[in-house]
């Protein structure tokens, strides 16, 4: 079956076929079999190069079978797909055409080699993010579930993404990419334990160095009212029977715009 797949004269409806069985035939057959389905493919890419070994990729791909294929031939394999989505991603009409990079880039399935990762992570999290003008809404089934399917080495890398890559960084200037990186930690929260990670996203959404300034400014003007006006149990209270009413008031009102303040924080995300 794989053998008249990969014929350059392969028959139209024969091809279509194997689509249909070879799935379900893959589910069956002896690790042998599917070892060494791979690596015929190893030895097309050596013999004929990569345009030679296309189909034969294309048939491990269906089957869900790239795990099969030699380590260093999966590292250039996952490599030149994200590549492909990534380009896509800074085309004119890229949520036209992420859709189809990203799906095969799932096609080749969750175990990517660590020479691939960075890049692959890369493509992932752009196509996730969007840019200014919105996202490509059909490509985002595909980005999920590579993003729910990452190990922890993944999510470690996708972190150091969001703090430290320069194309990620400028994506979040704007506050649709901000809002979906939002969705994305909602999306892997239970994929990861570290804490830490929240600080990135509080400080990607500051857009501008007056937006950090103001929300340094916030910042150490909260500490300072919250430390007068501490746990009465475990500090001596500053405001008592005796205090004016007038004073009574004024502490109310600014701890209400603090409130009024976070809350629009919570939802704007800055």
């Amino acid at each position: 079956m794989f053998s008249n797949y990969i014929k350059p004269d392969c028959n139209a409806n024969l091809k279509y076929n194997v689509k249909l069985i070879a799935p379900s035939l893959w589910n069956i057959v002896s690790e042998d079999v599917k070892s060494s389905i791979a690596v015929k493919f190893a030895s097309l890419r050596e013999v004929k190069g990569k345009d030679g070994a296309n189909e034969a990729l294309s048939f491990l791909k269906l089957v869900n079978g790239v795990s099969y294929i030699p380590e260093s031939y999966k590292e250039v394999i996952f490599k030149k797909h994200a590549q492909f989505l990534i380009d896509a991603h800074y085309e004119w009409n890229n949520f036209y055409n992420e859709p189809n990079f990203a799906k095969e880039l799932d096609t080749l399935g969750y175990e990517i080699p660590i020479a691939s990762l960075n890049t692959y992570l890369k493509a992932v999290l752009l196509s996730y993010l969007g840019n200014c003008y919105g996202v490509s809404k059909d490509a985002q089934e595909y980005n999920e579930k590579m993003l729910l399917n990452l190990t922890q080495t993944g999510i470690r890398g996708l972190f150091r993404l969001i703090d430290k890559n320069v194309d990620i960084v400028r994506i979040l200037s704007s506050i649709g990419p901000v809002n979906r990186l939002k969705s994305l930690m909602d999306l892997i929260k239970e994929k990861t334990m570290l804490p830490e990670q929240q600080k990135i996203m509080a400080f990607n959404t500051l857009r501008t160095p007056s937006e950090e300034s103001e929300h340094k400014g916030f910042s150490n003007f909260i500490k300072g009212f919250f430390s007068m006006y501490r746990n009465p149990k475990a500090h001596t209270p500053r405001m008592t029977e005796d205090t004016q009413l007038s004073a009574m008031i004024e502490v109310l009102v600014v701890a209400s715009i603090i409130h009024n303040k976070l809350d629009i924080t919570y939802k704007t995300g800055y």
